[in-house]
């Protein structure tokens, strides 16, 4: 005996309500679309019944997705869209304000992006700096006198004239 789709009549293997898995899913989907309400209600009522599967779930996607979850991290955040954060990367030729280099550091493996730096009175968004930049102003905590302390201490303690990165090889 042959089975049909009772919507397109199709020779298929049926699935819901007598319809193909093409039919069905369109049926779906139109449902969907004219109850949002009762889908959200539906999903809400899924994920307080079983928080081990979601969890499960939201850990795959954002394993598979990390890319997503930065973008919608900067644009919550921030108030920075993906094209608002690439005009700022554009303009500063792909490297930090501060000190001009491109991003160093790696989480797992995988080059980090200029951090968008912001001022934590205002939240106004200032510039994109590296991770080392970034760290260090957060450090300072924007305070412009510590700043100048921290200068005068490296010019005070200059080794022969030169700045050294690393003193451990001096001999001071």
């Amino acid at each position: 005996m042959i089975a049909y789709c009772k919507k397109c009549r199709a020779d298929t293997i049926r699935y819901s309500q007598g319809q193909c898995a093409v039919c069905a899913k369109a049926s779906s989907d139109r449902w969907r679309k004219a109850n949002p309400e009762k889908v959200r209600a539906r999903l809400i009522a899924w994920r307080k019944a079983n928080p081990e599967k979601e969890k499960a779930k939201t850990y795959r996607y954002r394993k598979a997705h990390p890319e997503k979850r930065m973008r919608a991290f900067r644009r919550q955040k921030y108030g920075v869209d993906q094209p608002t954060y690439e005009a700022m990367l554009l303009a500063q030729n792909g490297v930090c304000y501060v000190c001009q280099q491109p991003e160093t550091l790696r989480f797992k493996g995988t080059l980090r992006a200029l951090a968008v730096d912001h001022c934590h009175l205002s939240g106004r968004v200032r510039k994109l700096l590296c991770a080392r930049c970034n760290i260090a102003l957060g450090f300072i905590n924007d305070d412009l006198l510590l700043l100048d302390a921290l200068r005068n201490y490296i010019i005070e303690h200059e080794v022969g004239g030169i700045q050294r990165k690393c003193l451990k090889h001096s001999t001071v």
